[in-house]
């Protein structure tokens, strides 16, 4: 197992864990059932930024934190349920979303300048309501060293072991049924049984709510409060909906875990996860960790040693450039027959030579896979106006000054224009034309990225055409 396991099974089995770290900050594990699943188990860890002592559990294949983080950040935006230090020690802390996500180190001083241009620093992500962070990777945030900030997925993946039925309503809010009781603390709620040593607590909300009291308006008004301490919580992920959302988890009275999106602003808790190998990042979709970490990893093409550097966007792993290489099969040619385009640009390909040049470890991505990108970008700001940004590279390659060039995902897409079927070059400087790999009725679905502000997946071109090729990396999955 790749993370550290504490087992503690001869005090389980009396249902008893007590452990201690200082003054105030003992835990007692006497909240325990008599008894817990094969595969669960015990531990702690302390906290070398303030010594707060936490009690942990391993489910699954992954470890967490069993109590919510109390760290407090040091540039606020975290809060006690009723502003009383108490509640801190019971239930932990509550945070925003951009307190979670922005303000430990691991991400730029929100005073340096630098934080304000995302798009010539990667690594400098301005969070928060409003602003996107574009994490692919597993990121720290404000959680300890060596533990992260959990996504989406990995919570899927967490209470996907154990929901009996598992509902998805609307468009990323999904009911995990059978599952809620078995997380509960046994004291705190009134059907919770604790049975993975989980211990969520009800630590309630900091929102923005319409109050009803003594006040004239029959309409009651709107303010920041404390609202469900006792009956509900919610912890966030790292990730994004959109600039105005992200992701949350939701225990409440029923039986039933959601996961739905909420304002950035609000006030909910957290638990971290533990970091496993570096450079590691979880993957629903092959339920393992991929080895690609899109700030470092490359591929070598064995076949001709040219180095490909491999980003992600969502859940997928891209080459960064367009294939240059020589094919077996089918036509290639360089732009104007000139090989300083084929320098610049890579090569294009008819879709014969198309189907066999990318490097072993990837392939020509089919006409699901690109709509699966563009999907996943557009989701983030509720259309596509600004997809087409996010993917251009920075470079005057592109003829349209005006147009937005930030290339957030390193994809760095080149306005390497095309042949038609009838020999004729076009569109280098205004457009990137890449190949699917979706023949349907004797056409071949292509993915045209413009100078505009979106992104045109519609078009099909005749086989004979030649575009540009860039490659998707296999899902990886552990032997």
């Amino acid at each position: 197992m790749f993370f550290r396991i504490f087992a503690l099974t001869a005090l389980v089995s009396s249902g008893l864990i007590v452990t201690a770290c200082g003054d105030d900050n003992s835990v007692v594990r006497d909240n325990l059932p008599g008894s817990v699943p094969e595969g669960v188990e015990f531990g702690s860890f302390v906290d070398n930024r303030d010594g707060e002592f936490y009690a942990t559990v391993v489910i699954g294949d992954q470890e967490w934190m069993a109590e919510n983080l109390r760290y407090i950040p040091p540039k606020g935006g975290s809060f006690c349920y009723d502003d009383d230090p108490k509640n801190c020690k019971k239930y932990g802390r509550l945070y925003t979303w951009g307190s979670v996500m922005d303000t430990t180190g691991v991400t730029c001083d929100s005073d340096d300048p630098e934080c304000f241009n995302c798009a010539s620093n990667r690594r400098c992500y301005q969070c928060g309501m409003g602003t996107l962070c574009f994490v692919h990777t597993t990121f720290r945030g404000i959680c300890p060293e060596h533990w992260h900030v959990p996504s989406r997925e990995e919570w899927q993946r967490l209470l996907g072991l154990y929901a009996t039925q598992v509902k998805t309503n609307y468009s990323e809010y999904m009911d995990y049924e059978g599952v809620s009781n078995s997380f509960k603390d046994i004291r705190s709620w009134d059907k919770g049984t604790n049975l993975y040593g989980f211990s969520v607590m009800p630590a309630g909300v900091w929102i923005q709510r319409r109050v009803f009291d003594d006040t004239d308006d029959p309409n009651g008004y709107i303010k920041w409060d404390y609202f469900d301490k006792g009956s509900e919580t919610y912890f966030w992920t790292s990730s994004e909906r959109h600039f105005e959302y992200a992701n949350a988890v939701r225990f409440y009275e029923y039986d039933v875990v959601n996961l739905l999106y909420e304002d950035k602003y609000n006030g909910y808790s957290l638990r971290c996860v533990r970091d496993v190998e570096p450079g590691r990042v979880y993957s629903l979709d092959s339920s393992a960790y991929s080895d690609f970490d899109e700030n470092a990893a490359k591929l070598v093409d064995p076949r001709d040693s040219s180095e490909y550097r491999v980003t992600a966007v969502g859940p997928q792993f891209w080459l960064a450039r367009n294939v240059d290489i020589e094919p077996e099969v089918g036509e290639s040619s360089c732009y104007g027959d000139s090989t300083e385009n084929c320098k610049i640009y890579g090569k294009l390909y008819d879709w014969e030579a198309a189907q066999s040049v990318c490097p072993p470890g990837t392939h020509l991505p089919s006409s699901d896979e690109w709509n699966s990108m563009r999907q996943y970008l557009e989701n983030l700001r509720e259309g596509s106006s600004y997809v087409a940004s996010w993917l251009r590279s920075r470079d005057s390659l592109w003829s349209n000054s005006s147009s937005a060039r930030d290339d957030f995902f390193r994809f760095t897409a080149k306005p390497a224009g095309y042949m038609n079927e009838e020999g004729v070059y076009k569109d280098k400087g205004a457009g990137a034309y890449f190949w699917s790999s979706t023949l349907t009725d004797g056409a071949v679905g292509m993915y045209h990225l413009g100078d505009g502000c979106c992104i045109d997946l519609g078009q099909k071109f005749s086989p004979a055409a030649q575009a540009s090729v860039r490659c998707v990396v296999d899902a990886h999955k552990d032997e």
